[in-house]
């Protein structure tokens, strides 16, 4: 963001924190715990994304391809697995999903 600010291009960039649910049990990955679903989603774009807005909506990470491409004008093309949740995005609750598929796929020879 330092470098943003001082190149003055901070307020025409978007900027995302994304990050990992992290190790939801010892040594897997491979249980759909509460905490392992909420992970945390940081949206900065001053004038599109609204400031200081909090949402638990959810958004899975397959998401976030269309909705940023639909956000830049950019086309989505047709394969594009994932929604676009640009308006959601945009400050729009109503426009938020009211699930969201979550898979864990485990290799049953961790758990011997």
């Amino acid at each position: 963001m330092q470098a943003l600010q001082e190149s003055g291009e901070a307020d025409n960039t978007l900027v995302l924190f994304i990050t990992d649910n992290g190790i939801a049990v010892p040594f897997a990955k491979c249980n759909a715990w509460f905490h392992s679903s909420r992970s945390p989603l940081l949206v900065r774009w001053p004038g599109r994304v609204p400031s200081a807005r909090v949402t638990h909506g959810p958004i899975g990470l397959v998401d976030l391809m269309p909705t940023l491409l639909k956000m830049t004008g950019t086309p989505i093309p047709e394969d594009v697995e994932g929604l676009d949740l640009s308006e959601f995005a945009e400050g729009n609750d109503a426009a938020a999903p009211a699930s969201q598929y979550i898979n864990f796929p485990c290799m049953p020879a961790w758990f011997r």
